[in-house]
C-alpha cells in the first residue's frame, strides 16, 4: 500500500510549488498567488495525514494569523503586502509541526534535496528555452548570452539553492552520483553569474575552523548577528564604510539605509510593509526587497520577532552535529545578500533549516537494537 512519508510528502509539496511558480511566470500574476498554494497544501496534508488534535494546531495558528493580517491591512497600510506576515508565520509554524510529526534522517534529507533540485533545474531549463524574454543578457566580446536563472527569472534563488545542494552532497553523499550533482550545480552557478555562493563557501569554511577551535555554535551565531548589525550601522554613519559596502553589495546598502531610516518604534513589535518600500535609481524606480533576510524579517514581522527567531535558531542548532550547524551558517550567510529564503517562494530553504534544527529520526530497527542492549540479561545462577 502506498504510504506518504516525509520524503514523498515534501516532494509532492515541492512539485506543487513548481507548477504554481510556472503559472506565475506565464501569467505574470503576483507572488501572493503561488504563496497561497504551498501553504494550503501544507495545511491540508498535515491535517489529513496525521489525525488528532496536534494536527489542528497549525490550522488554529493560521486562522489567528489571518486576523493579524486583516488588522494590519486596515489599521496601518491598506496594502496587500500586509498579509505577507500571515504566510511567513504560518510557514514557520507549519515546518515546526511538519518535522515534529514527520522527523527525517540524513538519507531522506539527501534524497529530497537532490530530487527536488533536479526538478527545479529541469523546469528552469525549459523556461530558459521557451521564455527568452524573461532572462537578461550577459554582454561578452564575441556573442552575448542569456544568464541562466531559476524559474523565478532571477539568480537570487538558483545561486544559493545550488550552493546548498553542493554543501549537502559534500556532507551526506558518498555515492558516485554526487559528481553528477556537482556538475549540474556548478554549471548553474557559472551560467547564473552570481557571487552569493562565494560568500556562502567563505562563511562555511570560516565557521568550520571556528567550530573546530572553539566548539561553541552559540557564540558563532551571536558574532555573525553582531557583524551584520555593525554593517548596517557603518553603512549609515561612516561615509568611507558606506562607499566600501556600496561596492561590496552592488549598491544594495542604499536600500538598507533607507529602510532602516523608515523604521519607527512600532517596528519593535509590528511589521510595516509601507516602510519597506523605498526609491531606487534603477529597475522600476522603487523596491520593497532589501536583499537581506535579516532586515526583511525586521520589516515584515518586527524586530522582536526577528530576535526571537535568531534565539530559537541558536538554541536548536547548538544541540546538533557540526554538519547541520555549518548548513545553518550557510543559510545565514546567503541571507546577507538575499531575502528569498523568507519569501516562501522556494519551500526548500525552510525545509533545510527545519532539518538542521531537529534531531534525526531513529529507525525502528535501531530502536530495537538499542533497547536490547540496554535491557538487563537474565543469567542462570
Amino acid at each position: 500500500m502506498f504510504k506518504l512519508n516525509n520524503s514523498r510528502l515534501f516532494s509532492f509539496l515541492f512539485t506543487i510549488y513548481i507548477v504554481s511558480a510556472m503559472i506565475m511566470v506565464v501569467t505574470g500574476s503576483s507572488a501572493v498567488f503561488y504563496t497561497l498554494v504551498p501553504v494550503f497544501f501544507f495545511l491540508v496534508s498535515i491535517v489529513i495525514l496525521k489525525r488528532g488534535w496536534v494536527a489542528l494546531y497549525p490550522m488554529f495558528f493560521f486562522i489567528i494569523a489571518v486576523f493579524y493580517g486583516v488588522a494590519l491591512y486596515f489599521n496601518r497600510t491598506s496594502d496587500i503586502g500586509s498579509f505577507f506576515p500571515v504566510f511567513l508565520l504560518s510557514f514557520l509554524v507549519l515546518y515546526f509541526f511538519f518535522f515534529r510529526l514527520y522527523p527525517s534522517n540524513e538519507a531522506s534529507f539527501l534524497k529530497v534535496t537532490n530530487y527536488t533540485y533536479l526538478i527545479y533545474i529541469f523546469i528552469s531549463f525549459l523556461c530558459y528555452l521557451f521564455l527568452p524574454s524573461y532572462y537578461r543578457y550577459i554582454p561578452l566580446d564575441l556573442v552575448p548570452i542569456r544568464a541562466f536563472h531559476g524559474i523565478e527569472g532571477t539568480p537570487a534563488n538558483i545561486d544559493s539553492y545550488s550552493a546548498f545542494v553542493i554543501l549537502i552532497n559534500i556532507f551526506y553523499n558518498s555515492k558516485r552520483s554526487r559528481w553528477f550533482l556537482y556538475f549540474v550545480s556548478f554549471s548553474a552557478l557559472f551560467f547564473a553569474g552570481a557571487t552569493t555562493p562565494i560568500l556562502i563557501f567563505i562563511v562555511v569554511l570560516g565557521s568550520f575552523v571556528f567550530l573546530k577551535l572553539f566548539k561553541t555554535f552559540s557564540f558563532l551565531v551571536v558574532l555573525f548577528t553582531a557583524s551584520m548589525l555593525s554593517v548596517f550601522y557603518l553603512s549609515l554613519n561612516e561615509p568611507l564604510a558606506n562607499a566600501f559596502i556600496h561596492v561590496a553589495t552592488n549598491g544594495r546598502n542604499i536600500i538598507w539605509d533607507q529602510q532602516i531610516l523608515n523604521m519607527g518604534w512600532h517596528n519593535l513589535f509590528w511589521g510595516d510593509v509601507a516602510a519597506s518600500t523605498v526609491e531606487i535609481k534603477w529597475s522600476s524606480g522603487e523596491t520593497n526587497n532589501p536583499h537581506n533576510v535579516f532586515l526583511f524579517m525586521m520589516l515584515r514581522l518586527g524586530i522582536v520577532s526577528y530576535l526571537a527567531f535568531m534565539v530559537f535558531v541558536i538554541l536548536k542548532a547548538r544541540k546538533q552535529n557540526i554538519k547541520k550547524q555549518l548548513l545553518v551558517m550557510a543559510f545565514l550567510a546567503a541571507g546577507i545578500s538575499s531575502s528569498t529564503f523568507m519569501y516562501i517562494g522556494n519551500p526548500f530553504y525552510l525545509y533545510m533549516l527545519g532539518f538542521c534544527l531537529t534531531r534525526d529520526r531513529v529507525s525502528s530497527v535501531n530502536k530495537i537494537t538499542l533497547k536490547s542492549i540496554n535491557e538487563p540479561k537474565n543469567e542462570l545462577l
